[in-house]
């Protein structure tokens, strides 16, 4: 099995999780853990320090064998061999969400989690959070959602904002199956080229152990894939395969809503309706 190395400089073999936890790097190893550790006389950094791993046999730091890259706003640095490309099952979380596939720049499949989940009901397209939410007690002491696993806060806050930006107005005007949060129609964020980026890191992660330099590391990203991830995220691919079988039944052509602008959506697809 391959695996990340991870270069803490200045550290020795006394390194425990509590440490990897204080660096920042507690969502690269399941409860904190890491398999091997050992100490580096020199490391990426020209200096000493310590490299851990969270899985396989190889360790250490071999500059003609290895890709290395400094995580940015930290000292450590991370790093992957060179002869055998990282598989995105070595990666994996141990609790990962169901999603749509999608390649990225690697050439490989990655499963991309989905925020919300499009179902039929009655000839309409109706969604609802796909995401663990918390429960409670009402006032009346009646068993009640209270909004999503703050694990998965910031996954859905980006796969909303998303939504509203892709598909202007069809979060309001769509219909909730009932008993899920409300995307924010009135959230006002508008993705750039970096903000894109950043936002497909974070669906990412939540099935991933990984980061943003991981995602760099790895050449996981390109401007095509990281639009797919989000699409994704916002079970675009189940309402573009209805729209397609809607639109070829006889009389029965989808029509979009006032106002809604109708070349949205990726190129090719049938125009968006109401109903998403």
């Amino acid at each position: 099995m391959n695996s990340l190395v991870y270069y803490f400089p200045g550290r020795g073999e006394n390194l425990t999780p509590k440490d990897v936890w204080a660096a920042g790097l507690g969502y690269a190893f399941d409860k904190g853990q890491f398999a091997q550790i050992r100490g580096v006389m020199r490391g990426p950094d020209d200096g000493k320090g310590v490299a851990i791993t969270s899985a396989g046999d190889r360790i250490g730091y071999y500059p003609d064998q290895q890709k290395w890259l400094k995580i940015p706003g930290s000292d450590v640095w991370v790093g992957t061999w060179t002869d055998r490309a990282i598989l995105p099952e070595e990666l994996i979380r141990e609790r990962s969400l169901d999603g749509h596939w999608v390649e990225l720049g690697d050439g490989q499949q990655w499963c991309c989690p989905a925020a919300i989940a499009r179902s039929e009901i009655d000839e309409r397209l109706v969604w609802q959070c796909s995401l663990p939410e918390a429960t409670t007690l009402d006032e009346e002491g009646n068993w009640a959602r209270s909004g999503v696993l703050p694990r998965f806060a910031e996954f859905w806050r980006v796969a909303e904002a998303f939504w509203n930006e892709f598909l202007p107005g069809s979060s309001s005007d769509e219909e909730n199956a009932g008993g899920t949060p409300e995307p924010d129609a009135e959230q006002e964020i508008t993705f750039t080229f970096a903000s894109l980026n950043e936002a497909a890191v974070t669906c990412l992660a939540t099935n991933y152990r990984l980061s943003r330099a991981e995602v760099a590391l790895l050449g996981l990203f390109n401007e095509q894939c990281t639009r797919e991830i989000m699409l994704a995220a916002i079970d675009w691919p189940t309402a573009a395969a209805w729209l397609k079988k809607k639109a070829s039944e006889p009389d029965a052509t989808p029509s979009a809503p006032a106002g809604s602008d109708t070349d949205a959506g990726p190129k090719g697809e049938p125009p968006i309706t109401d109903q998403l």
